[in-house]
């Protein structure tokens, strides 16, 4: 039988990337850009208007918020696509 579904003429593992796949590929970046580009901004506002470190620490938060915002709604999304699928086996065998 190799490397065939026999049930449904498919390839058991297909090496192909999902959108899944793409989505955790960009988690990282995701989580490193908005906290370390928002201080750099911040860092610059407090330069031009001389209010160190007040938006600096500002946009820190903010940074760390928003990654921390796209860590849990990539782990909601996996979350329900693995229900998705223990549903969809569990249907297939009965």
């Amino acid at each position: 039988m190799g490397a065939f579904d026999t049930k449904h003429g498919k390839k058991k593992n297909p090496r192909r990337l999902t959108g899944r796949d793409l989505k955790a590929s960009t988690l990282g970046w995701e989580l490193a850009l908005p906290i370390t580009l928002s201080p750099v901004a911040g860092h610059f506002i407090d330069v031009h208007f001389n209010t160190k470190p007040v938006f600096t620490l500002i946009a820190f938060v903010f940074g760390l918020l928003t990654g921390c915002y796209f860590l849990i709604k990539f782990m909601v999304y996996e979350s329900y696509e693995i229900r998705k699928k223990k549903m969809e086996d569990k249907k297939e065998n009965e």
